[in-house]
């Protein structure tokens, strides 16, 4: 099935052929997270309804916060006038940090699903997609790549993004980007102010 052949029930939601692919554990999960990234709308509707995916999701992106802490904190600690950061500051500040990522990623799902349901009729679950966005989030690990690794991952995970909404909430792709802009300048404004 490719990107724009969608088959969807009466409310939008992909429904049909929902059968697990063989294995279980980790390794299944990353072939779920691989194939959601290649935006197979039957493996985006099988996590959307998995629980378990919410656990591996949130291995997924934890990692990912984990990464991106270390690395900031190390950068801050080499500093010319830092004071150079002891390794009990770096594990302390990198479980804060991952903790305050995965409660932000978690509240902003829940506000454009909420916005989305409020504005478009949403049909799908916040479990749902913060399930199946968590697992599409391993597309930022490209993070790390110098140079084209931030814009690559960053434009990878917007599609990830509408395509996700599109199949799991039943919101069309321009409206799903609508409401990302939307709240992303909410958030900006909102970052301003404080």
């Amino acid at each position: 099935m490719t990107l724009f052949e969608i088959p969807a029930s009466e409310t939008g939601v992909v429904t049909s052929d929902l059968t697990e692919p063989a294995g279980r554990g980790p390794l299944r999960y990353l072939r779920e997270a691989g194939r959601t990234v290649r935006f197979d709308d039957r493996a985006m509707a099988r996590m959307a309804n998995d629980p378990l995916a919410l656990r591996y999701g949130a291995s997924i992106t934890a990692l990912f916060a984990t990464l991106v802490s270390v690395v900031s904190l190390l950068a801050a600690s080499r500093a010319a006038d830092a004071e150079p950061l002891e390794w009990s500051d770096i594990i302390v500040g990198t479980i804060i940090a991952v903790i305050a990522q995965m409660l932000m990623s978690a509240l902003n799902v829940a506000l454009i699903h909420g916005m989305a349901k409020w504005l478009f009729g949403a049909t799908g679950t916040y479990l749902g997609v913060l399930r199946v966005l968590w697992l599409g989030s391993i597309v930022l690990w490209l993070f790390a790549v110098p140079v084209l690794g931030p814009l690559v991952g960053g434009v990878w995970f917007l599609l990830v993004f509408l395509v996700t909404f599109e199949t799991v909430d039943g919101v069309e792709r321009l409206q799903a980007l609508g409401l990302m802009a939307g709240f992303t300048l909410i958030s900006l404004v909102l970052r301003t102010l404080v």
